[in-house]
């Protein structure tokens, strides 16, 4: 993950988008492409409760793209943005994205 990369394409698309954010995913999205519902986890098990929008590090944070670091794995990091709306999630610098879309692939 090059952070100068994901920092430039945060830059600019941020004045395009409403919010932007950052996340992890097992599966390969296309830029453009809807990502879709996130489900609520509580100590690492999936409760099966829907969400109302994409969990994701706020892009908006200085400390974005050391938090995302934390839940890199062998997936995709992608930046993902929306013109509609968002509310916090649970954990720290965490976001719930509506309608979220596929701005960037790193």
């Amino acid at each position: 993950m090059n952070s100068a990369d994901i920092q430039t394409a945060i830059t600019a698309a941020e004045d395009s988008w409403y919010v932007l954010g950052l996340r992890c995913d097992s599966r390969d999205l296309e830029i453009g492409e809807e990502v879709g519902d996130s489900y609520r986890w509580d100590d690492g098990e999936d409760t099966g409760e829907q969400l109302d929008g994409t969990c994701a590090i706020d892009a908006s944070r200085e400390d974005a793209i050391a938090l995302i670091s934390r839940y890199a794995f062998s997936g995709h990091l992608y930046l993902i943005g929306s013109q509609t709306n968002y509310y916090g999630g649970e954990d720290k610098g965490e976001i719930v994205i509506s309608n979220a879309v596929v701005i960037a692939r790193f």
